[in-house]
This record gives structure tokens, sequence and C-alpha cells, in this order.
């Protein structure tokens, strides 16, 4: 198990590296390399328009946000590096 009870549902890099290290195969340092290096893998992928595909896991893609306007009209949608923040009217975050 990648995480313990203790913790919180959320699965970090540090506890995919240790899960890795922990097979006693690869040194931390190889670890935090191997995953450093899937993971540019992936988003260089993405970033290029490409679809990942992973078996057993998923296939991962980039898609379009709709050209619509927002249902609320006083929310503005602006995008900051693929990232998408929700401001009010006067420009502070809505969430």
């Amino acid at each position: 198990m990648l995480i313990s009870e203790d913790q919180s549902m959320t699965l970090t890099k540090a506890q995919i590296v240790e899960a890795l290290f922990a097979k006693k195969i690869f040194t931390k340092t190889q670890s935090a390399q191997i995953i450093d290096t899937l993971f540019a893998l992936i988003k260089q992928s993405l970033q290029n328009g490409e679809k990942v595909l992973i078996s057993g896991f998923g296939k991962l893609s980039v898609r379009s946000l709709r050209n619509s306007a927002p249902q609320n009209q006083n929310i503005k949608y602006i995008r900051i590096d693929n990232l998408v923040k929700m401001l009010d009217p006067t420009g502070q975050n809505f969430y």
C-alpha cells in the first residue's frame, strides 16, 4: 500500500519514489530520477497534443475548454499556463 492509513488520500510524488525505492531495485536517487523522467515524458507528450495511454491505468489527454460564455456572467475565466482561475467581478479569486 502506497498510502498509510494515517495519511490523507492524496498520493504524492515522494510516496511514489518511496514505493519504488522499497522494491530494493534502485537507490532513492535513481528512483527519484525515474519518476521525474516518467512525469517529464508524460507532460511533454501532452504538451505536444499527443494522448498518453498507460495500460491498466487509463488514457490521458488534453481537451480544450468550450468557448461558451459562463453561466454566471459575474465570473471571468482566465487561462494561465494551462490552468483556469475563476475570478469575481472585482478581480479577486472566486474560490
